[in-house]
């Protein structure tokens, strides 16, 4: 466990010296009047160190139900509920008023909407006609 140890150190050890001289490199290009190199020496050595950082792990969620969402993570007991759901993603509204034009994404709705029709109220869709 010891050795581990002390080969894990070293490891990181010689990693801090080869960084350490990959900079004195680069101020030692810039002292001598080449800027531009230096630059991109030290924009490339920059862009490496973050590139493991900006990594990112993603943690898969288990569906709770069997109709899982392609677009996020939510799940369902009943298929009809996964298809109303997904028409939030892709803006589907297959159901349309008659009257108006008025579209939904559930029938139901729609129901409720045809009632203003008959009250004799008029729709919103109308009043902004």
């Amino acid at each position: 466990m010891q050795r581990m140890l002390q080969q894990h150190l070293d490891e990181q050890q010689q990693q801090q010296q080869q960084e350490e001289e990959e900079h004195e490199e680069t101020a030692a290009a810039a002292a001598t009047g080449n800027d531009q190199e230096a630059k991109q020496e030290e924009a490339s050595q920059t862009a490496e160190v973050q590139k493991p950082a900006a990594q990112e792990v993603q943690v898969m969620a288990i569906p709770k139900f069997a109709n899982a969402c392609t677009h996020c993570p939510k799940s369902f007991k009943k298929p009809s509920d996964l298809v109303r759901h997904i028409r939030i993603h892709t803006g589907e509204k297959p159901f349309s008023c008659e009257v108006c034009g008025r579209a939904f994404t559930v029938k139901s709705t729609l129901d409720s909407h045809m009632k203003t029709h008959s009250a004799g109220k008029p729709c919103v869709a109308e009043h902004s006609l």
